[in-house]
């Protein structure tokens, strides 16, 4: 059982606050400096193709977007050929099938999309417009109050 304390629960606050300000600051492991510097350079050390795109070569982004570009049009140019191969349309016939309980919801999204046109046609641009910045102010102040909560729990 606690006794109760006549004393005020912020002298409890400060005396803690106290001896954790008191408390050495920790000292980091002798290793952690050698490792760190040891994986910079073990990065440093990479072929280009097995770094990050971004630091490749000029020549080799160049090339890799040019091949990139290829494939992708290689995959369209089949896609519209689709009709001349049997494989891609077995293929097409199984991935419809595999989505066909999917067409319910297809065909109500459609339905609601054709109803949201019509209403932007009836009442106008300026009813979005205004909208569209409400919901703007609203996500701002959101992204504010949070900043500012955060900043008085931090104390900053």
């Amino acid at each position: 059982m606690n006794p109760k304390s006549d004393k005020p629960l912020g002298d409890w606050e400060s005396r803690l606050d106290c001896a954790l300000k008191n408390l050495p600051d920790r000292q980091a492991p002798a290793t952690l400096v050698p490792r760190v510097l040891q994986a910079i350079q073990a990065r440093a050390r990479l072929p280009w193709w097995r770094r990050t795109w971004w630091n490749w070569p000029p020549a080799a982004q160049i090339f890799s977007l040019l091949i990139c570009s290829a494939i992708l049009g290689g995959v369209v140019l089949l896609c519209e050929q689709s009709s001349l191969s049997p494989v891609i349309e077995a293929t097409s016939a199984w991935v419809s099938d595999l989505f066909a309980p999917l067409a319910p919801l297809w065909h109500c999204l459609g339905s609601l999309s054709g109803a949201l046109v019509l209403v932007a046609h009836k009442l106008g641009t300026l009813v979005f417009v205004i909208g569209a910045l409400l919901c703007l102010g609203m996500y701002l102040s959101c992204v504010g109050l949070g900043t500012l909560c955060y900043r008085l729990v931090i104390g900053k």
